[in-house]
């Protein structure tokens, strides 16, 4: 039996194949700690989708869990590292803690932490600011019942604008930054025009504090949905996926 172990460890392989790795693009109820983890094996980010938000913003003020939110509040500008150093679990190096979160809220809810962010409590540190676009559902008062097969060629051109988007690669800089791109020359002008305007009404002290703290971030949310709608007129256009 000796010299059968003695055999085995002379012949393993030195350098083992490492374990397959679950492409991912969502989660939805997961620790930061775990989340670190899925990031660092989906470099391009990931999703956390929640059919209710207040049970992931009540998480967030639980006892022992307050680095939560300094988590996701750093997750947010989606370019920055972030290492995680524990004895427990070792260390973990995330090279880009690029998050988005998506999901739903009843206005009541809602209503408390639009308050606590604008009267500085521990409510008022940026975060509820992050969540740029928002959605409230205008109930028409009439109603009519409509029965038919959802629209086929719209949900498979939904699919492919995704597709697209999934299958783009690009150069790595030459400062071994992460990745990037650049508005051309017309359209950088119409942001400088845009951008001039909105850092005047910012810095003017007519706003709130929370809501200049709001506005503030738009200087992200033009560039990023200006990105969003290239890509999804490339994809339509049928061109495929390049750098």
């Amino acid at each position: 039996m000796a010299a059968l172990q003695a055999f085995i460890e002379a012949n393993r392989p030195e350098d083992e194949p490492e374990p397959p790795k679950e492409r991912r693009y969502r989660t939805e109820d997961t620790t930061t700690e775990k989340l670190g983890e899925l990031l660092n094996e989906n470099p391009n980010g990931l999703m956390v989708f929640r059919d209710e938000l207040t049970g992931f913003l009540r998480s967030l003020d639980r006892y022992g869990r307050e680095g939560d939110r300094q988590f996701y509040l750093e997750a947010w500008n989606g370019d920055q590292p972030f290492s995680v150093d524990r004895i427990g679990r070792g260390s973990l190096r995330v090279e880009a803690l690029c998050l988005s979160i998506l999901g739903g809220i009843q206005p009541g809810p809602l209503s408390r932490y639009v308050h606590d962010a604008g009267q500085g409590t521990t409510g008022d540190d940026g975060l509820l600011q992050r969540f740029q676009l928002l959605v409230w559902p205008d109930h028409p008062k009439g109603w009519q019942n409509i029965d038919r097969s959802p629209d086929r060629e719209a949900k498979d051109k939904v699919v492919e604008v995704f597709r697209f988007v999934d299958g783009l690669t690009f150069d790595e800089p030459e400062d071994s930054s992460i990745p990037y791109i650049r508005f051309e020359a017309e359209a950088q002008d119409v942001f400088d025009v845009w951008r001039a305007e909105l850092e005047q009404e910012v810095r003017r002290g007519e706003l709130s504090p929370a809501m200049e703290a709001h506005k503030s971030k738009y200087r992200s949310l033009f560039p990023a949905l200006a990105l969003l709608i290239e890509l999804a007129d490339r994809a339509a256009a049928g061109e495929a996926p390049s750098r």
